[in-house]
C-alpha cells in the first residue's frame, strides 16, 4: 500500500507554500533550496506532502502552486484549517485513521492503536506517531487527549 506520511510539520509545509508564493507561485526546487541556504533534501518532505494534498504540482524540477494551494495561502487560519482538513481526508493514511475512529464505539482510539495502523504503512510507526497526531489536531480532523493518550473525533 502506497501511502504518503507527512515527514514534516504543518508549519514547515505552510512555510514552504508561503515561500513558493513569494516566488510568484512557481520556482525551481534547487533554486528555492539554494536561495534559502538549504539542501534540496531539506525541503522535499514539505514538497511531498504539499503535492499529495494537491497544493502544488511538481514537473521537471519546477514546483507550482495549484488553485487550491493559492486559495490555502490567501486564506485566514480558520479557512486554512478547513482546506487542510478536506485535503487530508483524501489521503489514505488519514482515511485509515478516520475509519478506525468511526468504527470505535466511542469514537476514540488509544495512540497505541494508531501506532498499529501505522505499522501497516511504515516500519517505524513511533517515528511518525506524534507528527500525525499534530497534523490531525491542527486541521481539526481529530483531537488528542494527553491524559488518556487517545485520539478522538471532534
Amino acid at each position: 500500500m502506497s501511502t504518503t506520511i507527512p515527514k514534516c510539520s504543518v508549519s514547515e509545509m505552510i512555510g514552504f507554500l508561503e515561500i513558493l508564493n513569494d516566488y510568484s507561485g512557481t520556482e525551481d526546487l534547487a533554486r528555492l533550496a539554494r536561495d534559502y541556504g538549504m539542501e534540496i533534501d531539506e525541503i522535499l518532505p514539505s514538497v511531498e506532502i504539499a503535492e499529495a494534498m494537491g497544493f502544488v504540482i511538481v514537473e521537471n524540477g519546477n514546483t507550482s502552486l495549484t488553485e487550491i494551494g493559492i486559495k490555502f495561502i490567501k486564506s485566514d487560519i480558520d479557512d486554512r484549517k478547513k482546506i487542510l482538513k478536506n485535503s487530508m481526508i483524501k489521503l489514505q493514511l488519514f482515511k485509515l485513521v478516520m475509519q478506525a475512529l468511526e468504527s470505535s464505539p466511542e469514537g476514540r482510539i488509544a495512540s497505541s492503536e494508531l501506532s498499529n495502523i501505522l505499522q501497516v504503512i511504515t516500519r517505524h510507526p513511533e517515528k511518525h506517531l506524534r507528527r500525525i497526531i499534530n497534523w490531525g489536531r491542527y486541521s481539526q480532523l481529530f483531537n488528542y487527549d494527553s491524559e488518556t493518550d487517545e485520539i478522538f473525533i471532534r
